[in-house]
């Protein structure tokens, strides 16, 4: 499958329009159920950080683009903005023995993208911000 392409305004009310690209894509290939969940959950959270936290409250895009590859059939799903180089996955892991109303905030989300995909890879390149997750749909 050729590789595909959304641009968004980098701004949370536009998760549905992520959710639905990603789910017409993973719908081509038969993806199974708990996959595609874990898949809009990891897109969620990363795209919802991008809209949060990469233009400091000013306007900005979100290029996303989904690449499939064949044996085994596996997704890389990237994220590229223009926002403030951040790399997510130096972000410290939370206390997750800790009650909720004691644990600190913020790193939730990226533990659960890190521990749901097969791989995460980020990098800042030619002012860009680029997150890659990869899941074997099969």
């Amino acid at each position: 499958m050729e590789a595909k392409e959304l641009v968004l305004e980098a701004a949370t009310d536009c998760t549905d329009i992520l959710i639905d690209f990603l789910n017409e894509q993973l719908a081509l290939c038969d993806c199974p159920r708990k996959t595609r969940v874990q898949l809009d959950v990891a897109a969620e959270e990363i795209f919802v950080n991008i809209a949060k936290y990469a233009y400091d409250g000013g306007k900005g895009s979100v290029m996303v683009r989904t690449q499939f590859t064949e044996s085994p059939l596996c997704l890389h799903l990237t994220f590229i903005d223009k926002g403030k180089a951040f790399n997510p996955l130096r972000a410290k892991e939370p206390a997750l023995d800790l009650p909720g109303n004691e644990r600190q905030v913020g790193g939730l989300g990226i533990y659960i993208v890190k521990n749901s995909m097969d791989a995460v890879a980020y990098c800042y390149e030619d002012g860009q911000n680029r997150f890659t997750i990869q899941k074997t749909i099969r």
